[in-house]
């Protein structure tokens, strides 16, 4: 019963451990490439190196760390072929969800997303990373009411592992682009507010293919 108690133990120490990884790299905190030394985290979060180690398998496995052989763990980065396709991927399981959530969301997980949209149009796509957080907010939240548990985990790691490009590509973009961005958001509010599956899913699968689309050409002709 002890072995079984410590090792529930060391599972809850390690989720907490991943989690705090997992987001000072969605923040950039931890910048792709940047070298994730066991000790310094154990020592940073007060903890042992073991759910340290048990964090980066895990996060290896959501495709967040790479960890090499006799190099260590660092932060995975994406190429071009590989953001590519991980948004063609996005472009084709987002739309399932978010028709899923439109036809289920009730009355108030509608109000929740309304004060989402709202914050994120007070905010504007050119605040930065106050921006990119509500903007991420609003679209997790707009996918949130599918009862899909594995879709929507499978969703939230594709955001993780590109959100550095993300915050890149929104760094460069025009004005032009930016109220693109805004445009699209106001269209997919207004089919949810509907409760208009097959809106919100055509809208979606545009959203996401002309930002796949942009990554390629950032500035507008």
């Amino acid at each position: 019963m002890a072995t079984d108690a410590g090792s529930a133990g060391r599972r809850t120490r390690a989720d907490d451990v991943t989690a705090r990884i997992r987001q000072a790299i969605v923040d950039d905190a931890l910048a792709p490439g940047a070298r994730i030394r066991q000790e310094d985290i154990a020592t940073m979060l007060g903890t042992s190196r073991i759910p340290v180690r048990e964090a980066l398998r895990q996060l290896q496995g959501e495709g967040l760390v790479v960890v090499v052989p006799h190099s260590g763990a660092h932060v995975a980065q994406l190429d071009l072929a590989e953001l590519s396709e991980l948004y063609t991927i996005r472009e084709a399981i987002e739309p399932v969800a978010i028709g899923a959530s439109a036809a289920a969301m009730s009355d108030e997980q509608l109000g929740h997303l309304r004060a989402l949209y709202d914050r994120l149009s007070r905010i504007g796509p050119a605040a930065g990373e106050d921006w990119l957080e509500a903007d991420r907010c609003f679209h997790l939240a707009t996918f949130a009411s599918a009862r899909m548990p594995a879709l929507l985990a499978l969703i939230e790691g594709y955001w993780n592992r590109t959100q550095h490009h993300r915050r890149a590509y929104m760094r460069i973009i025009g004005s032009e682009r930016r109220e693109l961005i805004a445009v699209e958001h106001r269209l997919l509010m207004d089919a949810l507010e509907r409760r208009d599956a097959n809106d919100a899913a055509l809208l979606q699968a545009l959203h996401v293919r002309r930002t796949r689309i942009a990554f390629a050409a950032p500035e507008p002709p």
